[in-house]
């Protein structure tokens, strides 16, 4: 084999990575177990963005859940109607079942005698609510009464936008991820600006493109933290 020729094609990766802080609220229900309760009559609730929160590592995903103060009150269980039990829901208040071993026969599939479980009543004894018929209330453990409070969730999380300009060489886009490459420009800010100077335009309008879709997506319901901007060449 003769080679007659050589030719550089390189490939360029641009890379955008915007960290945000989400803060969410809804509301929370648990059981009571007397505890004193931060009610509204202590104090004005603060908005969800006046909670303290103490960021973590950037571009370090974490997320964080806070009970937001003077929002709590004490309201009696709905779903077991203040009794703090509920009906079974394998024998529905019957506290028996069809015996599994005979299946409800009383006797075994291939001979007469007796069914050893049931001793041939047909029926045993619930296993899930003891033969009473009813259960403990999930919602409230029995407690009759519940703690409803607003919980706010703050979420801190990296999203990553890269793309693959001037792939001239025909390299597949997955195995060029897998390259660190030579990185030529790296740009860390709160908010970084668009590439304006390379001399691949299509980079500086990925960069362009990639900051404004961030800023469309994230900047209306989150607050945008930090931004690193960068190109690799391969």
């Amino acid at each position: 084999m003769v080679i007659t020729d050589l030719q550089s094609l390189n490939t360029y990766r641009y890379h955008l990575e915007t960290f945000t802080e989400t803060r969410f609220a809804s509301w929370k229900s648990e059981p009571y177990w007397g505890e004193e309760v931060d009610s509204p009559q202590s104090g004005a609730a603060p908005l969800p963005w006046d909670l303290r929160a103490d960021v973590p590592d950037m571009f370090k995903d974490k997320i964080m859940t806070i009970k937001v103060p003077h929002t709590s009150s004490v309201t009696g269980c709905p779903a077991c109607e203040c009794s703090g039990r509920k009906t079974c829901t394998l024998c529905w208040g019957h506290k028996t079942v069809p015996c599994l071993m005979c299946t409800g026969r009383g006797y075994p599939l291939f001979n007469n005698l007796s069914c050893t479980l049931c001793a041939g009543r047909r029926i045993v004894k619930c296993e899930i609510c003891n033969g009473q018929g009813t259960t403990t209330c999930r919602d409230c453990g029995g407690k009759t009464q519940l703690l409803s409070y607003i919980e706010a969730q703050v979420e801190w999380k990296s999203h990553v936008f890269e793309y693959a300009v001037n792939q001239r060489s025909g390299f597949p886009i997955e195995l060029l991820q897998g390259i660190n490459g030579k990185t030529l420009f790296v740009d860390e800010q709160n908010m970084v600006y668009p590439v304006t100077s390379f001399p691949e335009n299509a980079i500086n309008q990925v960069s362009r493109t990639a900051i404004e879709l961030h800023q469309k997506q994230f900047a209306p319901t989150s607050q945008i933290l930090r931004q690193v901007s960068a190109f690799v060449g391969e």
